[in-house]
C-alpha cells in the first residue's frame, strides 16, 4: 500500500551520494529529459567514427591527468585521489568498449540487404 503523505510532501528518489536519510528542504533546480539521436552510418564510416572515439578518450584521459595534477598541486595527493575513479571508468569495458559495439550494430541494421539486427 503507497505511503499517506502529509499535504505538500512528496518522495523524491535518486541516487543517494552517501548513506542515510536524510529529512528537510530541497531546490529542484531543473528536471531534464536526454533524448538520444541516433545516427545510421555508412559502413565505411564506422571506423573513422571508431576512431575518433578512440582519440576523445585518449584526449579525456590526459585532461583529467592535468587537473589530477594541477589538483595535487595545489590541495595535496590525498584530494586528488578521486580522479582515480575517473580514470578507472575511462578503462571500463562495459562503459568505454560497449561504444564500437554499438557502432557497428547501427550500421548492420542499416545495411541494405542484411535484414533486421539480431
Amino acid at each position: 500500500m503507497a505511503e499517506r503523505l502529509p499535504k505538500g510532501e512528496k518522495i523524491l528518489r535518486g541516487i543517494a551520494v552517501s548513506d542515510g536519510v536524510c529529512r528537510g528542504k530541497i531546490l529542484v533546480l531543473h528536471r531534464t529529459h536526454h533524448i538520444i539521436a541516433r545516427h545510421a552510418l555508412p559502413g565505411e564510416e564506422v571506423a573513422a567514427e571508431i576512431g575518433r572515439f578512440e582519440k576523445a578518450l585518449v584526449q579525456t584521459r590526459q585532461e583529467i591527468l592535468e587537473v589530477q595534477r594541477k589538483v595535487v598541486e595545489n590541495l595535496g595527493a590525498k584530494e586528488a585521489d578521486i580522479f582515480e575513479a575517473h580514470l578507472l571508468m575511462l578503462e571500463d569495458h562495459a562503459l568505454v568498449g560497449a561504444a564500437p559495439r554499438g557502432a557497428s550494430g547501427i550500421v548492420r541494421a542499416t545495411v541494405p540487404g542484411r535484414g533486421e539486427p539480431g
